[in-house]
């Protein structure tokens, strides 16, 4: 059997292991609270992308009104995924850029906007000063690098240092399907799972020693949550129902 010694340290390893798992749950509620706080404010606002046809762009409650001169303005809404893994270890390293509404001046050091562009993302690179679950804003929309993993130039913040993956998925109501990226450019999802994983140690170190012992991976601690989507399109189709009747009653 055990000897005294060694069931003391049994129980040790036991509190040591209990209270690190506690610690990464309690991180990545609180990344998951801050992340599905600004996704399910998302604005679909339209940007355009053949300027060659614009002369103005005005703001509205919703965002952006196009104000063309030729006969179509191509555009987009500002929700953009990019699917991405990490093939040696099986990490999900996805990156979501959106535009929303909810920026509170309270919740940060960083300045604020009414509507801001923001992108979430997993910075492995060692070349960089940031790693793990990084958030990059820009002040309006549109404003964003097309790969914030290049250009940091923009405000920058860590999330979490030991957040080591990051995964999204989006339900489409019209198929009743989950699907792994979302490519329309219409309409924003009815709702969008967020799943992380959370590392015992910040995520470079983390990624270090899974190069020298991938059995490593099974100290992450996963944790899921689902976001509902408040406005999926522009405009919302419950403003233009109301606009229409009370048009109807004038």
């Amino acid at each position: 059997g055990l000897s005294i010694g060694g069931l003391v340290r049994t129980v040790r390893d036991t509190e040591q292991s209990i209270n690190r798992t506690a610690e990464m749950n309690q991180t990545g509620r609180v990344v998951l609270q801050r992340l599905a706080s600004e996704l399910s404010s998302a604005l679909p606002l339209p940007v355009i992308i053949d300027e060659s046809q614009a002369t103005l762009t005005t703001t509205t409650e919703f965002g952006s009104e196009q104000m063309m001169a030729g006969t179509s303005v191509t555009s987009v809404l500002t929700f953009y995924h990019e699917d991405a893994v990490d093939a040696r270890f099986g990490l999900d390293l996805d990156t979501l850029r959106f535009t929303t509404a909810n920026a509170d001046p309270r919740r940060s050091a960083y300045p604020q906007a009414d509507t801001i562009e923001v992108a979430y993302f997993i910075d492995t690179d060692p070349q960089t000063p940031e790693q793990g679950l990084v958030r990059s804003i820009g002040p309006l929309p549109g404003l964003l690098p097309e790969n914030v993993l290049i250009d940091q130039s923009q405000t920058t913040e860590i999330l979490s240092e030991r957040v080591v993956s990051l995964n999204f998925r989006f339900y489409d109501p019209d198929t009743g399907e989950w699907l792994d990226t979302w490519d329309y450019t219409d309409i924003l999802p009815a709702l969008v799972e967020i799943t992380i994983g959370v590392a015992p140690v910040p995520c470079d170190e983390f990624l270090a020693r899974l190069e020298r012992d991938q059995s490593a991976i099974s100290f992450v601690e996963w944790l899921t949550t689902t976001v509902p989507i408040r406005v999926r399109s522009y405009p919302d189709p419950s403003v233009q129902q109301q606009q229409q009747q009370q048009a109807t009653q004038i």
